[in-house]
């Protein structure tokens, strides 16, 4: 249990130890019937000193005449810090990575890097599609001692990057993606809404990838 990771001060619980699944079972078409499986291995731990840390990775498929389509493989990894006071303020550094391929895919049906954990956040391109995806987010969260009204400040920083392939273009011949960022975000108790954020964000080489440069989020 700790506080001030994904939510503001309230108690959150964090899993720890080892967490395998296996996924299984028919997937009815129109004239044929498919059966799914897949597996997914994980594991966290903790370190008083060192902090948080996520892994997994994961397999799944429809398998129809001896052959996998529609197949994915993805691994994930995420690390937090502890909470480190700066004077009254505390801080927490996060860093997530996710590396996924697909084969087999139906047509239309490609990964990207539009915005969330998987890409670069509040990036959005029609253009930058492919089989294969690695991701890093970074972001630094600033917890405010001051609560004005109510209101529990955060202030963020980002910095995403993100590599995307094909068949034609392997992941380690495409082009680096990166998105920059800050932010605020805040969240009253005494309100029904979810936590608000504003924020700006910055894509150096969006001309590359046909999206804006600059975009502001709220």
């Amino acid at each position: 249990k700790d506080h001030y990771i994904f939510a503001f001060g309230k108690t959150e619980d964090i899993p720890l130890g080892y967490l395998f699944t296996v996924n299984a079972g028919p997937d009815f078409l129109q004239y044929e019937t498919r059966w799914y499986s897949g597996a997914k291995v994980s594991y966290g731990w903790n370190n008083s000193s060192l902090g948080y840390m996520y892994l997994s990775a994961e397999t799944g498929g429809f398998l129809n005449s001896n052959q996998i389509q529609q197949g994915v493989i993805n691994t994930e990894f995420m690390y937090f810090t502890n909470l480190l006071p700066i004077g009254r303020w505390q801080c927490r550094q996060y860093l997530f990575n996710q590396y996924t391929i697909g084969y087999n895919r139906q047509q239309g049906e490609a990964l990207s890097i539009n915005g969330g954990l998987s890409g670069l956040q509040q990036f959005n391109s029609p253009t930058v599609t492919g089989t294969q995806r690695w991701s890093d987010n970074f972001e630094a969260d600033f917890f405010s001692p001051w609560k004005p009204l109510g209101f529990e400040i955060v202030l963020v920083a980002f910095m995403d990057d993100a590599l995307i392939g094909n068949h034609d273009v392997t992941i380690l011949q495409s082009h680096l993606y990166q998105g920059y960022g800050v932010g605020i975000r805040f969240k009253n108790e005494h309100f029904i809404f979810n936590t608000l954020q504003l924020s700006f964000h910055y894509f150096p080489n969006a001309g590359v990838a046909d999206s804006k440069t600059w975009v502001y989020n709220s």
